[in-house]
C-alpha cells in the first residue's frame, strides 16, 4: 500500500517528524542562536531595530524580528537574552500609548499569548519613529497567520494518506 504525504505536495518535508516544526506552537527563552535560524519553512519578513521589550528587559534595547511563524526579540547587548513567540500561541496584538525608559512617552506594541496552561504578555517599544509604524506589519502578519491555519497545517506538518 503506497503512502504520500500531503506536506511533500506542499513543499513540505518528506518525512513526518512529530514535533519538528515548534516555531509557531511555544514560546521560549533565552534559546540559543541555532534556534534563532530560521527553518526551511520559516523565513524573514521584517527587522525592526531599536526595540526595547518592556516588560521583561525593561531599559535594554534590541531586534525585533517578524517572521511568519514567530515574533522574536533579541537584546543588542547580549544575544542569549532573547524570545521566541509562536504565532500560534497569539491571542490578540493592539498598539497602545506607553512610557519607556529610553524613549519616554510613545507607542508599543502589546502581545497576548497563552502557551500550554500559561498567559503571556510582550510589550514590545520602538525607540525610533520607523519602528512604531511598522508595528502595524505585526498586526498584518498575525491576521494572515490566523486566516490561513488549515493551509500551514498541511504544508508545515503534512497529513498522511494511504491511497487504497
Amino acid at each position: 500500500m503506497a503512502m504520500q504525504f500531503l506536506g511533500e505536495l506542499f513543499g513540505g518535508s518528506k518525512q513526518w517528524e512529530p514535533g519538528a516544526v515548534w516555531q509557531d506552537r511555544e514560546i521560549r527563552f533565552d534559546v540559543s542562536p541555532k534556534e534563532l535560524t530560521p527553518t526551511t519553512s520559516e523565513f524573514d519578513i521584517q527587522t525592526l531595530d531599536s526595540v526595547e521589550d518592556t516588560k521583561g528587559n525593561n531599559g535594554e534595547s534590541g531586534e525585533l524580528r517578524i517572521r511568519n511563524l514567530r515574533i522574536i526579540w533579541v537584546s543588542k547587548k547580549n544575544k542569549r537574552i532573547n524570545i521566541s513567540v509562536g504565532l500560534n500561541c497569539v491571542t490578540s496584538i493592539n498598539i497602545k500609548d506607553a512610557t519607556s525608559r529610553l524613549k519616554g512617552h510613545t507607542k508599543s506594541l502589546y502581545v497576548l499569548t497563552k502557551y500550554q496552561s500559561q498567559r503571556f504578555e510582550f510589550i514590545f517599544t520602538g525607540m525610533s519613529q520607523t519602528a512604531q509604524s511598522l508595528f502595524s506589519t505585526v498586526m498584518a502578519v498575525f491576521k494572515s497567520y490566523d486566516a490561513s491555519r488549515l493551509y500551514r497545517e498541511l504544508k508545515l506538518r503534512g497529513a498522511l494518506i494511504q491511497d487504497g
